[in-house]
Formats: structure tokens, sequence, C-alpha cells
């Protein structure tokens, strides 16, 4: 319920909100970011989950493979883990 006010929010104010997930693998991210849809199906969410880097991706600055995902004006994107943690992150 608070994720469908974020989002209601979000449309009406403009803002980019970006919630990312973070956790060890098998702690229920992916399942969790999966059902969420169900509860919030609206035009202004989204949700991103990459592969492991490619060579180029590995010798280029990180954040370059995470911006171009990030969220407009009005939108909700969701984030299974962080370009620090995620696969081929430094963290």
């Amino acid at each position: 319920m608070e994720l469908v006010r974020v989002q209601e929010w979000a449309v009406r104010t403009g803002a980019k909100v970006c919630i990312v997930f973070e956790g060890r693998d098998g702690a229920g991210k992916g399942g969790t970011i999966k059902a969420i849809p169900s509860v919030s199906a609206r035009r202004s969410s989204g949700s991103s989950r990459w592969p492991a880097p490619t060579e180029r991706e590995k010798s280029r600055c990180t954040c370059r493979r995470y911006l171009p995902h990030f969220p407009a004006a009005g939108e909700v994107v969701i984030f299974d883990r962080s370009w620090y943690t995620g696969p081929g992150g430094s963290g």
C-alpha cells in the first residue's frame, strides 16, 4: 500500500524515485520485485535487472551501465541490487 502512495506521489509531483533491493543471493529480492507489479500495475513503474557485465562494461565507469535506466519525472524504478553490489559491482 505504501508503494502505491509513493507511486501516486511521484506521478503527481513529477518526482523521480529509485527503489533498490539489496540482500544476499536467495534472500527473496527477485520474488518480492516480481510480486510488486501485481500490487502496483501502473505505467510509471519499471524494474531493471542485468546480466553479468561484458568485458567492455568492466573497463568503463560502472554507473554508465545504469544511468539509462534511471527514472524520468513521475516514474518509479525498482533495481535488483545497486551498481555497488550487483553483478560486476565493486562491493
